[in-house]
C-alpha cells in the first residue's frame, strides 16, 4: 500500500495528465521548498491561481526544479500547466 501511494501512485498520475490534461497558464503566488531533493534538484511546493474557463481559483502542486532554472519559478511568473478534467485542482506543471 505505502509504495503504491508514495511512489507508483504520483508517477501514473503525471503521466495521466501529461496525456488527458487540459493546456492552461498559471500565475505563481508562493513557492515552498519541501525539504526534497533529487539529483541534487530540489522539490518545491508552488501555490498557483488558475484561470480555467473565466473561473478563478487557488491549488497546489508539487514539481522538481532545476537548480539552474530556479528563477523561472518565482512568484508572480507565469508557467504553463495541464488540468486534470475530472478534478480541477489537481494540477502539474507542464515543462514540454
Amino acid at each position: 500500500y505505502f509504495i503504491n501511494k508514495f511512489l507508483w501512485a504520483p508517477k501514473a498520475n503525471l503521466r495521466r495528465l501529461c496525456i488527458t490534461g487540459i493546456p492552461g497558464k498559471a500565475k505563481i503566488l508562493a513557492v515552498h521548498n519541501t525539504s526534497i531533493a533529487v539529483n541534487n534538484n530540489p522539490q518545491v511546493r508552488l501555490v498557483l491561481e488558475l484561470n480555467n474557463n473565466g473561473e478563478v481559483y487557488t491549488t497546489e502542486c508539487k514539481t522538481i526544479v532545476s537548480r539552474y532554472k530556479s528563477n523561472y519559478f518565482q512568484p508572480g511568473k507565469e508557467v504553463n500547466v495541464k488540468i486534470d478534467p475530472v478534478n480541477e485542482k489537481n494540477v502539474i506543471v507542464d515543462v514540454s
